[in-house]
């Protein structure tokens, strides 16, 4: 399934099988590859749909996976709902068997959970980008929450949503109960001390969820943390997707030329 293209690149929609279970993943492949791979990480009840910009604009010259995690997309549901460990675990598995070692890139919700698997499996991740890092201390109440996730959403383009009303009507309920869960509980500041990977943290000006404030002071508590401003909203991959793969090959120590 053609998903989106830049510079000549797709990612293609297959279904990648991790033994007890099999997930939605999408895929770029470059002509030549010159880069380290990147693994995608979306938040919220999102699909890897919404990934694809930043995704194609990235697949020009490396490998790219994009999943649906469990329960969202065209992903089945878990069993039993999945905890961050649990879904640390998941990427770890989907990594084993499509990238290797990798750029870790989390956008959103998807940052607590490339923490969780930085955290734990450290070999496998070469470098690690989190951009829109949700959870600041005041958006810790569920109706706080819900209430900047309607502002972010106002500021967001009409497609993206689309692609996100798409996400939330496919996502099990009982997926956006543990997500909602998880970020009422984590603590990514005290998590961010346990990193041991170099770290980009990127957040946008016009952000409405996660104050630029908060994101400096994740990036400071990070022992090899590193901290950008880009104009745009929250959702940078889908919103600024030159731009955000532009800082990803700045962070792998490559030129930004495609």
């Amino acid at each position: 399934m053609r998903a989106a293209t830049a510079g000549g690149r797709r990612l293609e929609g297959h279904r990648l099988d991790l033994g007890a279970q099999w997930l939605h993943v999408r895929t770029g492949r470059p002509i030549r590859r010159t880069g380290t791979p990147v693994l995608l990480v979306p938040g919220l009840v999102s699909s890897s749909r919404y990934l694809e910009p930043v995704g194609a604009e990235l697949a020009r010259d490396r490998l790219v996976v994009a999943p649906d995690l469990p329960g969202t997309g065209r992903s089945p549901r878990a069993d039993t709902p999945l905890s961050l460990t649990d879904l640390a675990g998941v990427l770890h598995r989907v990594m084993l068997r499509t990238t290797g070692p990798a750029i870790v890139v989390g956008n959103s919700f998807g940052c607590q959970t490339a923490v969780e698997l930085a955290v734990r499996h450290p070999e496998a991740v070469t470098r690690l980008v989190l951009t829109s890092p949700v959870l600041a201390p005041r958006n810790r109440g569920l109706l706080p929450l819900t209430a900047r996730f309607v502002a972010a959403m106002r500021r967001e383009s009409p497609r993206y949503l689309a692609i996100m009303l798409v996400d939330v009507l496919r996502a099990s309920f009982r997926k956006e109960r543990a997500d909602l869960r998880a970020l009422r509980t984590d603590r990514i500041l005290r998590r961010a001390g346990d990193l041991t990977v170099p770290t980009l943290v990127v957040c946008g000006t016009r952000d409405p969820i996660v104050p630029p404030a908060f994101a400096r002071r994740l990036a400071a508590r990070i022992p090899v943390g590193r901290y950008r401003e880009i104009d745009a909203t929250h959702a940078l991959p889908y919103a600024a997707p030159r731009v955000l793969a532009d800082l990803v090959r700045d962070a792998d120590g490559e030129s930004s030329g495609g």
